[in-house]
């Protein structure tokens, strides 16, 4: 079965968990090793970033799923 992924949602879990890390997309597209300007389509949900996912849960301390896939909980990683 397929997941439905709602940009709006992840782009809003992303935001979230950037200004709870005090980050702007700048400082995690370094951080991650990819653009701002890719970084900024993850965020927005124009690219899934697949390649980035995990690195980015790491990062801003919260569950791939939390972020990706609209987890129930608050995705941090405790």
């Amino acid at each position: 079965m397929r997941r439905i992924i709602h940009p709006e949602k992840v782009r809003w879990n992303l935001k979230k968990a950037l200004l709870e890390k005090h980050m702007m997309a700048q400082d995690l597209a370094k951080k991650v090793g990819t653009s701002r300007n890719y970084m900024s389509h993850i965020i927005m949900g124009r690219y899934p970033g697949w390649p980035y996912r995990k690195k980015i849960a790491a990062i801003l301390g919260r569950s791939e799923k939390w972020l990706f896939e609209q987890e129930g909980s608050d995705g941090k990683n405790n």
